[in-house]
């Protein structure tokens, strides 16, 4: 797996909060460091997808577990065409299988280190896909120049996660943390860290 973030148990802090394995939005996280971070930076935010939108996914996961038992059970009803051994149909299972847990596995590993890190420096966006690609974007406070999130549909206001823009003069333009808890508090503690680049 990727090395993108570590922990360094030497960081301790009054206000700072654990980073479970779920946590999904963490404010001053105890213990969390990254590859190019430089001595007197300090992580402010950890943010990921807000864990209910991996919901269709498990449950999608789950429909295609539970397929072949239901199956099992009504195949004295179903008619096929050819007849297949039953070894074939253990290894067919198995193969099926497979695919299944290879599905629930990349999504897990997909959503799990998918994160962004707002520091009191610098922003960065770690986008992971799939265990083929991780693209990681860095941009200094001080070139940012807006933010603001959206919150649509049903879901995100009563389980309170939203998108976060975040727009830069560098390179990259717009920074994106998708689906995150707190889009409000994120959108907050950016502004303020902001602010205090501005009058630093």
């Amino acid at each position: 797996m990727p090395d993108i973030f570590v922990k360094d148990d030497t960081i301790h802090a009054t206000n700072n909060q654990p980073l479970t394995f779920f946590s999904a939005f963490c404010k001053d996280p105890l213990g969390v460091r990254f590859q190019s971070q430089e001595d007197n930076e300090k992580v402010i935010l950890f943010v990921r997808k807000h864990f209910i939108t991996n919901i269709s996914w498990i449950l999608t996961g789950a429909i295609f577990f539970f397929l072949p038992p239901v199956i099992q059970i009504f195949k004295a009803y179903i008619l096929l065409p050819f007849y297949l051994p039953n070894q074939y149909v253990f290894l067919l299972i198995l193969f099926y299988y497979g695919l299944v847990f290879s599905y629930l596995f990349s999504q897990f590993i997909t959503w799990y280190y998918t994160v962004s890190l707002v520091t009191n420096k610098r922003i960065v966006d770690v986008d992971f896909f799939y265990l083929l690609y991780h693209d990681v974007a860095i941009t200094k406070l001080d070139l940012v120049e807006d933010v603001h999130y959206k919150k649509t549909g049903f879901f995100s206001s009563f389980y309170n996660y939203g998108d976060v823009y975040v727009q830069t003069a560098a390179e990259r333009g717009l920074f994106d943390f998708l689906q995150i808890p707190k889009p409000e508090i994120a959108v907050e503690i950016i502004g303020d860290l902001i602010g205090k680049q501005n009058h630093a």
